[in-house]
C-alpha cells in the first residue's frame, strides 16, 4: 500500500506506532490521511508522508497541443493558459504540456508512480506526434507531511526564528493560522547531530500549524525531506504549549467554529 524508508512496516504499509520518537524521526513513508490520524490520537510523532511528487520532462519537439487535447480527451484554452491538461487515473496524477515539448506532472503519490506517470503521458504523446522523444526526468518538488506529536506555540516559536535572524520566516495568525520558515539556517543550532553538507543546498520550506501538523516542500529527493522533518521535529520540541495554553487556544478554536456556523 505505501513504500517505506527504514525498518519497521506497520498495520496498512506504514511505520509502526510502537517504534521509538528516534526511530520515527529517521523515516520517511507514502500512504494516506488516515495513516497520520492514527498518530495523532495517539500523540505520538509520525513519520513524515510524502504527499505529492513533481516531475518534469521533455519530449524533444514542439507539439501541436490542440490536436494532443481533442485525441487524448484532455483540457486546452490557449486564451486562458498556454498549456495542454491532460490526466490519468492511475497513477493519479495531472500533466501540463506545453507547446515547446516541457511537461509538467503533479499529484504523484511517490517518485516512482512520477516516474510511471510521466513515461505514460509520453506514450499518449507520442501516439500523436511520433517524432516525440523522453528526455531529462526530474523530480523537482517532494511535498511531505506529518505530526510533531503535540501542540506548538507558533508564536514563541517565530519570536525565536527572528531572534536568531532567520528573516523570510512568516507568521501573522490574523491572516494565516500557519506559520513559514526554512531549516537550513537553524540545523546547526537545534540538530547538532545532522550533518551540514545534508543541509547546505537544501531548499525546502516549512509550514507549521498550531495542532501540530507540519508541511514540508521543496525536497528535491527523500533525503532532504528526511533531514528536513528530522531537523524539525528537534526544533519544535522545545515549543511545546503548557496545558493552560493548550486549553485556552482550544476554547479560542470552539469559539470561531461556533461563529462560522
Amino acid at each position: 500500500m505505501g513504500d517505506v524508508l527504514g525498518v519497521g512496516i506497520g498495520i496498512g504499509g506504514g511505520v509502526d506506532i510502537g517504534a521509538t520518537d528516534e526511530d520515527i524521526s529517521e523515516k520517511v513513508t507514502v500512504d494516506g490521511n488516515e495513516f497520520l490520524a492514527r498518530y495523532r490520537e495517539a500523540r505520538r510523532p509520525s513519520p513524515v508522508v510524502i504527499k505529492n511528487c513533481v516531475a518534469t520532462a521533455f519530449f524533444g519537439t514542439r507539439l501541436d497541443l490542440e490536436e494532443i487535447s481533442w485525441r487524448k480527451h484532455g483540457e486546452f484554452n490557449p486564451r486562458s493558459f498556454a498549456a495542454a491538461k491532460l490526466r490519468l487515473r492511475s497513477p493519479s496524477s495531472t500533466a501540463l504540456v506545453f507547446a515547446s515539448g516541457k511537461i509538467v506532472c503533479t499529484g504523484a503519490a511517490s517518485e516512482s508512480a512520477a516516474h510511471v506517470a510521466v513515461m505514460t503521458y509520453y506514450r499518449m504523446v507520442s501516439e500523436v506526434t511520433p517524432g516525440a522523444v523522453l528526455l531529462d526526468i526530474r523530480i523537482e518538488n517532494i511535498v511531505g507531511t506529518g505530526y510533531v506529536g503535540h501542540a506548538l506555540d507558533l508564536r514563541g516559536a517565530y519570536e525565536w526564528l527572528k531572534e536568531y535572524g532567520c528573516v523570510k520566516t512568516m507568521y501573522s495568525p490574523e491572516l494565516f493560522p500557519g506559520m513559514r520558515f526554512e531549516v537550513r539556517h537553524i540545523a546547526a543550532r537545534v540538530a547538532p547531530d545532522v550533518d551540514t553538507r545534508d543541509v547546505s543546498g537544501m531548499q525546502t520550506k516549512v509550514l507549521a500549524f498550531q495542532e501540530g501538523n507540519v508541511v514540508v516542500c521543496g525536497a528535491k529527493t527523500r533525503d532532504e525531506l528526511r533531514v528536513t522533518w528530522k531537523i524539525v521535529r528537534a526544533f519544535f520540541a522545545r515549543f511545546e504549549p503548557n496545558e493552560a495554553e493548550q486549553k485556552k487556544w482550544a476554547e479560542e478554536r470552539s469559539r470561531k467554529r461556533k461563529r462560522h456556523r
